[in-house]
């Protein structure tokens, strides 16, 4: 039967050769755009899917009301975080974020730029970015720490060992004292950075995130198990617009 169909096929090609290439060409171009388009969808499935606690994990939304429409974007208040922690038992942890930026590092004459935020004491109870150094519940307890990943500590030190307790110089302007290293960031994380200080910290210097009237940081929250997500999220738009009316947020 194999023999036969080779048969047939040579004898289409030698009396269509034209038809015969332009089918060839066409068959060819569709299976590696299909192949292409598998690949494409894989890897975006892959995204942020790394994270252990991923089935429990939420990005607060928020539905800002205007007079003509309503806008849905991830820019909460900056005291959100700390509130659900608090107030809400369905709520294990949760983490402000700023936005990731470069900023310039120094050790002595040595600087380099790296990309950093500030985050929520929460952080690395949230993300699971593999912290080798550090305690995920206190490398961010106190204002004047950093935590960086081992790329950016041999960038720093030309070591990625024992660097906790050493210091270095932010923006050449602030001390913080490491206190923690994680991995890096891998390739299917949304979030790509360097290094994170602490939100209680940026708080200090940015007063308008105490206002619960201000928007901009992100929150992000993991829920207890069995908490239903949907509850949760109505609970959270009752406590934010009874801190301002023109907001309505939700779980994401």
């Amino acid at each position: 039967m194999l023999k036969h169909n080779i048969l047939l096929t040579f004898r289409s090609f030698k009396r269509f050769k034209s038809s015969f290439f332009i089918n060839l060409i066409g068959l060819t171009a569709g299976l590696a755009c299909t192949l292409l388009i598998y690949l494409w969808v894989m890897d975006e499935l892959k995204v942020d899917q790394f994270h252990e606690n991923d089935a429990r994990l939420f990005r607060v939304m928020e539905h800002q009301q205007y007079a003509d429409h309503i806008m849905t974007t991830t820019s909460t208040p900056g005291l959100l975080a700390e509130t659900l922690k608090e107030d809400f038992p369905e709520i294990e942890y949760a983490a402000t974020t700023t936005w990731i930026d470069p900023h310039t590092l120094s050790i002595g004459e040595h600087s380099i730029k790296a990309d950093g935020y500030h985050v929520g004491a929460d952080y690395f109870n949230i993300f699971s970015y593999g912290l080798v150094q550090g305690d995920p519940s206190q490398v961010l307890a106190d204002k004047k720490n950093i935590v960086i990943s081992k790329s950016l500590a041999r960038q720093l030190f030309n070591t990625d060992e024992n660097v906790i307790g050493k210091v270095v110089e932010y923006e050449h302007d602030k001390e913080f004292v490491v206190s923690g290293v994680f991995e890096g960031t891998p390739e299917s994380s949304t979030a790509k950075f360097d290094f994170v200080l602490s939100f209680e910290e940026y708080k200090d210097e940015n007063e308008w995130v105490t206002n619960w009237g201000s928007n901009g940081p992100s929150t992000f929250v993991t829920l207890v198990e069995g908490a239903n997500a949907t509850e949760v999220s109505s609970k959270i738009a009752e406590v934010v617009k009874g801190k301002n009316e023109q907001s309505n947020v939700t779980l994401f």
